[in-house]
């Protein structure tokens, strides 16, 4: 224990020292866009309830009902008997609204991606991953026994040549964020999916920050892009966009079959309670009804963009493309 105490004060003395020690501020009102936080009413830039339905009344409404009528817990994980018949009814209305045979949720978008990476890719494979993918995606390829390489950010001919050097993988799958989230830029995937078609490999996008803004009825970047149909897996979330909590992978059918057998935390975790599932069932019904709340959102990043591909034309040369995900300094 002493050992352990005082690795613990050294990492936080450190952290201090370099004035990164944080502790979580304490929201106090619902995730709205004027909320109290520590006591002060303050304009909130930093949510990801993207287009507010997080207290939408009908989201609200679909979780109290769903509490009355399951409970407020679904008591097992999903291959014992913790699939309710919620659970089924929100990934067929996934499926359909990612355009793909089937899906499969799962506790967190960060659970996802660990959990697929390392259940599909195993030794003798290969995962070809852009340097600015999310830290689940880069713990999923560290829990996988495949061999992993990193082409740069959106470098297409980078891309081109770590394929090239992984010929004699047993498969090969190219993954990358949709929108990466620090920046807000969009994924170059109409590129990444024609090398990897190309060279015989798949492609895993990470939709989790566009996903109920681009695309149609916001549907993420693989419709954006019109390129249904080419991409393997599709990870998603449910806390984002969507407002509620959890993540999810849109697949072909045997692909689900196959997660359910050895993807972790499907295995070994409880499954989402009633309260989760059924508002997310209300967010894609109010998504595929109200194309203005897309809209609205498009509209705002539009005029963002433009004031900030202004401001970079002027200081740096260059403007660049962008999402609801912008960077801010304050």
């Amino acid at each position: 224990m002493d050992k352990l105490q005082a690795y613990l004060k050294n990492e936080l003395d450190a952290l201090r020292a370099q004035g990164v020690f944080h502790l979580p501020r304490v929201l106090e009102t619902e995730q709205k866009a004027t909320v109290i936080i520590d006591g002060h009413e303050v304009i909130n830039l930093s949510s990801n309830n993207y287009l507010g339905l997080t207290v939408h009344p009908r989201m609200r409404e679909a979780a109290i009902k769903a509490i009355e009528q399951y409970g407020v817990g679904s008591g097992s994980v999903r291959t014992i008997a913790g699939t309710m018949t919620l659970h089924n009814v929100l990934e067929e209305k996934l499926a359909h609204f990612k355009h793909t045979e089937a899906s499969l949720t799962i506790q967190s978008g960060y659970a996802t991606n660990l959990g697929v990476i390392s259940a599909v890719m195993q030794e003798g494979d290969m995962i070809i991953s852009d340097e600015l993918n999310h830290a689940s995606i880069i713990d999923g390829i560290r829990l996988s026994k495949a061999s992993r390489k990193v082409f740069p950010h959106k470098d297409m001919a980078g891309l081109r040549r770590v394929l090239e050097e992984s010929k004699g993988a047993s498969k090969v799958m190219v993954v990358s964020d949709g929108v990466f989230s620090m920046d807000g830029d969009i994924a170059p995937l109409p590129g990444i999916v024609a090398l990897a078609e190309e060279y015989g490999a798949f492609v895993m996008v990470d939709d989790a920050h566009s996903s109920g803004v681009l695309g149609k009825n916001g549907r993420g970047s693989v419709s954006h892009f019109g390129l249904d149909g080419r991409i393997a897996l599709q990870i998603g979330t449910l806390s984002k966009g969507i407002g509620a909590l959890g993540g999810y992978v849109a697949c072909s059918q045997d692909m689900r079959d196959f997660l359910l057998q050895r993807a972790h935390p499907v295995l070994f975790s409880t499954s989402h309670p009633p309260s989760v599932v059924a508002p997310c069932i209300a967010a894609l019904d109010i998504l595929g009804e109200y194309r203005f709340l897309q809209a609205r959102v498009g509209a705002a990043r539009f005029q963002h963009r433009q004031e900030r591909n202004a401001h970079h034309a002027r200081h740096r040369g260059r403007g660049r493309a962008g999402h609801e995900v912008q960077p801010a300094t304050l």
